[in-house]
């Protein structure tokens, strides 16, 4: 989920609670508002009755019957003290209307001239009362939805233009590689908002500090390489000659191809290392279109006669022809890396499929369980049951990769170990 996707979800069930809150609280206080009203309303019509009542007597036919909004009624003395003054809500019956309407009644009691008491009965129709208070609960409530759409909108757009400054940086971040920065985009993100401003500095900063590393250590390894290459020759030559003394014993034998086979190893590993430092100095500017079939299919027969005694059934299916521009020596490293490693981890009796297409080159060879994906590429990863292994193969065909824009991506289905590479169009 995006920065400004999460912040405004978050703003929005606030923003939800809050003005719901505040939506009740407000119609709680109107509907109050107009019940005050209406009460007070009853009581100054209670204090008209009375006097009019006081003056004109004790009238039998007023105690009997309804007087247009209010009904006087006797009532007994002990029931008169036990009374309370009271507001409810009920309805009454309309003559016009030939239906009973919702009203507000207050109910008293007063004691005469002549000292009966009486209970008294003001009616008051509420029918434009329900007519305003649901005015007013439509009115909270659009009211409560323009506020809640204005606020989120302006939130939103406030959130962009202040956090505009977050995506040109996150924007170069995506496209800055390490050991590129020469061929980067500077970064151009001037910005008032103090924090993105430091945020840019300390990325720039981090950056030609990492660069500065990275190149450090390329230089060391490429320079260590080349410089191991004639002591390690001379090394290998030695032991060749000490094998071939009469002298030597089995044991003294064994030990001398036990640092042979050693010495071998570092030297592939010393070439490997080499390489990749070239590799990434550019020392491989010449290119031409390469057919990838074709290529596939002389390393076949190379590989077929070394690992001929594994008896690998390798299946090649061509959907189309592949032709890339590249370098040649590059692009027989990188195929010839992938088919290595599918010869040397597939075992015996096992099968190799590839499969080329006009834009995608597959190889699977068998295997009993899956890698590491996020690992695999790394340099000196390796199987721990392979300890002749450099673990620099599929480093360079990753670096290869890179180098010419290819998108290699590891997988594994149906125990089989797959190694995909999508060309561009």
């Amino acid at each position: 989920m995006r920065l400004l996707h999460y912040t405004l979800s978050r703003l929005t069930i606030i923003l939800f609670c809050i003005l719901s809150v505040w939506a009740f609280i407000f119609y709680r206080f109107m509907i109050d508002e107009i019940n005050d009203e209406t009460d007070n309303m009853l009581s100054n019509y209670k204090e008209h009755i009375l006097r009019k009542f006081l003056i004109q007597g004790d009238d039998n036919s007023m105690q009997e019957q309804i007087m247009g909004s209010y009904k006087i009624t006797p009532i007994p003395k002990d029931i008169a003290k036990e009374y309370s003054e009271t507001y409810i809500d009920t309805v009454i019956y309309v003559d016009i209307e030939s239906e009973y309407e919702p009203a507000r009644a207050l109910k008293t009691t007063f004691m005469g001239p002549n000292e009966q008491h009486y209970e008294l009965i003001v009616l008051s129709s509420v029918l434009e009362k329900e007519d305003l208070i649901e005015t007013i609960w439509w009115s909270v409530l659009i009211l409560y939805i323009i506020l809640l759409i204005s606020i989120i909108w302006v939130s939103e757009w406030v959130l962009k233009r202040s956090m505009q400054p977050l995506y040109k940086l996150l924007q170069w971040l995506s496209k800055y590689t390490l050991g590129r920065y020469s061929l980067a985009q500077p970064l151009n993100n001037e910005t008032r908002i103090k924090e993105f401003s430091d945020l840019n500095k300390s990325i720039s900063e981090m950056t030609l500090r990492n660069e500065k590393i990275y190149q450090s250590q390329k230089q060391f390894i490429g320079n260590a390489s080349h410089e191991l290459q004639t002591p390690l020759a001379v090394c290998i030559n030695k032991i060749e000659l000490l094998s071939e003394m009469p002298e030597c014993t089995e044991k003294q034998l064994s030990i001398l191809n036990d640092m042979y086979e050693t010495l071998q190893r570092t030297v592939r590993m010393n070439k490997s290392l080499l390489l990749l430092s070239r590799i990434e100095n550019n020392q491989f500017p010449d290119t031409k279109e390469i057919s990838i079939n074709d290529n596939i299919k002389l390393l076949l027969q190379d590989f077929s006669e070394i690992y001929d005694e594994k008896e690998i059934i390798v299946n090649i299916e061509e959907k189309g022809v592949l032709k890339w521009l590249m370098n040649e020596t590059l692009s027989s490293v990188l195929l010839s890396n992938l088919l290595k490693n599918a010869f040397v981890h597939t075992p015996k009796k096992g099968e190799i499929k590839i499969i080329i297409s006009s834009k995608k080159l597959t190889i699977a060879n068998n295997g009993f369980a899956k890698l590491d994906e996020n690992k695999i590429f790394s340099r000196f990863y390796k199987d721990e049951n392979k300890k002749e292994s450099t673990g620099l193969g599929l480093s360079i065909v990753s670096t290869i990769a890179a180098l010419y824009n290819l998108n290699i991506k590891y997988s594994f289905h149906n125990d089989m170990h797959q190694f995909e590479i999508a060309f561009p169009k």
